[in-house]
C-alpha cells in the first residue's frame, strides 16, 4: 500500500502553502507510480525525501522570530525597495500594498497592505495604537521628488 500525504491546512499562512505545495508533489509522485513511470523504490525514496523536505520547512517556520531583527528589516523596506529596478519596484510594491495614498507634496499619508500582509504582521499592528490592520504609518517607502 502507498503511504498517504500529509494532511494539508490549504493554504492559510506560510505553513499552509508549503502543505499545499508538499500535498500536489506526493499526488504527481503517486500518479507517477501508479503510471508505471516510476518504481516502487523510486516512489519510495522521493516520498521519504518530500517529507523530510516538508518537515525541515515547518521546523524553520516554526522558529521564533527576532522582533527587534524583523523591525528593523521592515524599517530597511524603502531602503530595500529603492535599491530595486523600476520594474522590481511595482511588482514588489503590488505584493505588499493594495493601495498607497498620496498628499500633495508626494508623501505617503495612507497605506493599504494586502490580506497576506495583515495576517502575518498582526502582532506587530495589534500591539502599537498608532497602527490598525488596515492603515499603516509612513514605512520607509515614501517616494523621492526630482
Amino acid at each position: 500500500m502507498l503511504a498517504s500525504p500529509l494532511p494539508c491546512t490549504h493554504g492559510r499562512g506560510p505553513a499552509g502553502g508549503l502543505a499545499s505545495a508538499h500535498s500536489r508533489k506526493l499526488s504527481t509522485l503517486a500518479d507517477l507510480y501508479l503510471d508505471n513511470r516510476i518504481s516502487r523504490e523510486d516512489y519510495e525514496r522521493k516520498f521519504a525525501e518530500f517529507n523530510a523536505e516538508l518537515r525541515a520547512a515547518e521546523a524553520e517556520l516554526a522558529q521564533p522570530v527576532e522582533v527587534e531583527r524583523a523591525m528593523q528589516m521592515l524599517g530597511d523596506l524603502g531602503g530595500m525597495i529603492g535599491q530595486m529596478t523600476p520594474e522590481a519596484q511595482k511588482r514588489n510594491l503590488h505584493r505588499i500594498f493594495t493601495r498607497i495614498e498620496l498628499n500633495d507634496e508626494g508623501e505617503v499619508v495612507r497605506v493599504e497592505v494586502k490580506p497576506w500582509v495583515r495576517q502575518a504582521f498582526e502582532p506587530f499592528l495589534s500591539s502599537s495604537p498608532l497602527l490598525t490592520t488596515n492603515i499603516m504609518p509612513k514605512v520607509g517607502i515614501e517616494p523621492t521628488l526630482p
